[in-house]
């Protein structure tokens, strides 16, 4: 993942067509189950064959920016 205070680039592998829907709300989960562990909303803004681009609503702490980091997205928030 590549990203700043209010937005992120996660490279993908792979990804299903349609998972991901532009404008759409999902949590993001960055370091999940460890103790850096932080939690958002995000924003869908841009979505291809190599990545997803996100917009985050909550201020990213910036100890976590520039990190190789487990990342997770779910549906709802």
């Amino acid at each position: 993942m590549n990203g700043g205070l209010h937005g992120a680039w996660i490279t993908v592998s792979w990804l299903p067509s349609g998972v991901l829907k532009l404008d759409q709300e999902y949590r993001l989960e960055l370091c999940p189950g460890t103790p850096g562990e932080f939690a958002c909303t995000a924003i869908v803004r841009h979505v291809s064959r190599h990545g997803i681009g996100l917009e985050i609503l909550e201020q990213v702490p910036a100890a976590l920016i520039g990190l190789e980091a487990p990342v997770l997205v779910t549906t709802g928030r």
